[in-house]
């Protein structure tokens, strides 16, 4: 089966994805990852677009599509998740 090396150091992987992890994990600078919307730095590319999802620092809002609530964290959004069955959220920016 095909392997992916890392360039760095020569270890090698059987995905490709791994390596990549790898890579960003262990020879990136730490924070080569900033957030579009608060420039928190991530060392890790998965965290930044993780955290980017939900991030509201940019004062935008986390909308449920269902009802119409509207959250100032992920962890608000997360709670009213779990009591209503509410899948799907957007982010938007509220105007005043």
């Amino acid at each position: 089966p095909p392997t992916f090396t890392c360039p760095e150091c020569g270890e090698s992987f059987r995905k490709y994805g791994a390596m990549i992890r790898h890579v960003e994990r262990r020879h990136s600078a730490f924070g080569a990852f900033p957030c579009a919307r608060c420039n928190l730095m991530f060392p890790v590319r998965h965290n930044r677009d993780d955290h980017q999802r939900f991030c509201v620092r940019d004062g935008s809002r986390i909308v449920c599509s269902d009802c119409g609530s509207i959250f100032t964290s992920r962890k608000h959004w997360n709670i009213h998740k779990r009591s209503t069955n509410h899948l799907y959220y957007e982010r938007r920016l509220l105007q005043d």
